[in-house]
């Protein structure tokens, strides 16, 4: 009689533990198409932008980017090459869910780094780590510090530091030409 009710309990756990994963699976597949339904304008741009490299569903154009820097420079000309041979200069590459417009087309280009001044989320989950200084910071930050700092950078100023920098490049080359030739190193010390 005891061997039923084991066989009772296991037969219930193991019936609610394939409810748990047939739920779960029911809750991805549910926030998946919200996600579709919420961003459904997103996915009506790309799809007006055409593109000739195949973007596979959740992983997008991800899949290129495997590998070591060298397949992923190739990637990024791949990509490029296909933004050149469209009429608009302009190319969807799908990262996950993500839409990024890759821009060849010089006119193009200076519109939207015209107009397109806030940062994308990978840049603001940046600023949990680094915080906001002024090339993670939004427009109304780092907009006046950038009106402070150009007057800085002048070409008339930074002639001024020429011979600080002639002076200090000249020490790092003698501090580097005293470790040629010992395998690799750490540049890191030879810099501060």
């Amino acid at each position: 009689m005891w061997i039923f009710k084991y066989i009772f309990e296991y037969l219930s756990v193991l019936y609610t533990s394939e409810m748990l994963v047939e739920l779960l699976i029911f809750l991805v597949i549910m926030l998946l198409l919200y996600d579709r339904w919420s961003r459904r304008e997103v996915y009506k741009l790309g799809k007006q932008l055409s593109c000739r490299v195949k973007a596979y569903p959740l992983i997008g154009h991800s899949y290129l980017f495997l590998g070591n820097n060298h397949k992923r420079m190739e990637a990024l000309q791949i990509l490029g090459r296909d933004a050149l041979k469209n009429d608009n200069g302009l190319f969807p590459a799908w990262q996950g869910n993500y839409l990024y417009t890759m821009i060849v087309d010089p006119e193009a280009a200076e519109i939207v780094l015209k107009t397109c001044l806030e940062k994308d989320d990978i840049m603001q989950m940046a600023t949990l780590f680094i915080g906001k200084g002024s090339i993670f910071a939004p427009v109304s930050i780092w907009r006046p510090r950038r009106k402070v700092l150009v007057p800085t950078f002048n070409t008339k100023n930074l002639k001024s530091f020429v011979t600080v920098f002639v002076r200090h490049s000249t020490i790092l080359v003698q501090e580097l030409g005293k470790v040629v030739g010992a395998g690799p190193l750490s540049a890191f010390k030879h810099y501060t």
